[in-house]
């Protein structure tokens, strides 16, 4: 406070409640999400939010074709019915992350964040690999996802998860040019705002949740 730094007031939506369902697990049916909003309503949730399952694999974020045959029309379909029953909808998401063996770690190796032995940093709790954030190809593959969700699925927030978010390490992949291994560093709190900019630029009123 003293340097003249001061946190935007927060939206009174940012303190509603929210359900998840999460409690079903990966294996959730929209059977089981729907059938739950009558007594979700009744006990005076205003957010639903869509967890982890819903995707092929953390860092592939294509719908999961058990869940969307059709794809993005059954995920609009979906965010519609929970709109439609009275809730705002959110969906969980896992930035920054992408497995081994996925279509972005195959088609682009080169945005992973490496160590300094030129090993990649792997986050344990998704067994997945950290890409770096310093990287604006990195940047630019989230906020694409972000228009997709916000723009084109029509959820209102989205959850950002994992324990990877709170800090990076030093990247030194010399494919990314670094002026020095910090950069990733310096750039994680900027490649959070990305996204959130990119959320708020769709929906003014968008909610993003941070959840390491």
């Amino acid at each position: 406070g003293r340097q003249g730094l001061k946190a935007q007031p927060a939206p009174a939506e940012a303190f509603e409640p929210v359900w998840c369902a999460w409690g079903y697990g990966r294996d959730f049916t929209f059977k089981q999400v729907y059938g739950a909003l009558p007594i979700v309503g009744k006990l005076g949730f205003r957010w639903v939010t869509l967890d982890d399952g819903w995707q092929t694999a953390e860092g592939d974020w294509f719908l999961n074709p058990k869940k969307f045959p059709r794809g993005d029309r059954d995920m609009k379909m979906f965010v519609d019915g929970i709109h439609a029953a009275g809730f705002k909808a959110q969906l969980w998401w896992a930035p920054l992350a992408a497995d081994p063996g996925t279509e972005l770690m195959r088609k682009q190796p080169d945005l992973a964040l490496l160590n300094a032995d030129g090993s990649k940093q792997k986050i344990s709790w998704w067994d997945s690999w950290y890409l770096c954030p310093a990287d604006a190809r990195v940047v630019q593959y989230h906020t694409a996802l972000v228009r997709k969700i916000v723009g084109e699925w029509g959820f209102d927030g989205l959850k950002l998860d994992g324990q990877h978010m709170n800090g990076v390490p030093p990247c030194h992949n010399p494919a990314h040019k670094h002026a020095s291994p910090e950069a990733s560093v310096e750039a994680l709190p900027h490649f959070f705002k990305a996204i959130y900019d990119a959320a708020r630029s769709i929906k003014p009123g968008a909610l993003v949740e941070f959840c390491p």
